[in-house]
């Protein structure tokens, strides 16, 4: 009976220790690279003179998407300059599709607050892709 307390302790014990060491491995592995995408890139030096918040284009929630109460999310991919600041975009992910939240979210993009400590931001992913460093932010449109 002894044995039978021992060899169940000592099972028990193993699978603690390898349960505890894969969350160990799993809580310092970095997270995976996104993946590339085929989405067109703007360049953001270009995009943000025409868009510049400055020009007082009104709000930066899309319109027709106010109009209709529709909420939604994009997600950005922005290679940085050696500076740290957006050298080219993408819209990797726009949903709902057709209600211009992309393009809503390149006007985000150009304000100097949404750029502000970009590691610190909720939401955000910082990571190196060919020796150059990248971002990519979740932008969640949500109404009042």
């Amino acid at each position: 009976m002894r044995v039978k307390h021992v060899l169940t302790w000592l099972f028990t014990a193993a699978v603690i220790v390898a349960a505890a060491s894969e969350a160990q491995t799993q809580e310092t592995s970095p997270p995976p690279e996104p993946q590339v995408s085929d989405a067109p890139v703007v360049d953001m030096q270009r995009h943000c003179r025409r868009h510049s918040v400055r020009n007082n284009e009104g709000p930066y929630y899309p319109m027709e998407a106010m109009r209709q109460n529709v909420e939604g999310r994009v997600v950005l991919d922005c290679s940085l300059t050696s500076e740290g600041a957006l050298n080219a975009c993408q819209v990797v992910e726009e949903t709902p599709a057709g209600m211009r939240f992309g393009e809503a979210s390149l006007r985000l993009a150009c304000d100097p607050r949404f750029n502000a400590a970009p590691s610190a931001a909720p939401n955000t992913q910082m990571y190196e892709r060919d020796g150059v460093q990248r971002i990519r932010r979740v932008v969640n449109w949500r109404l009042g």
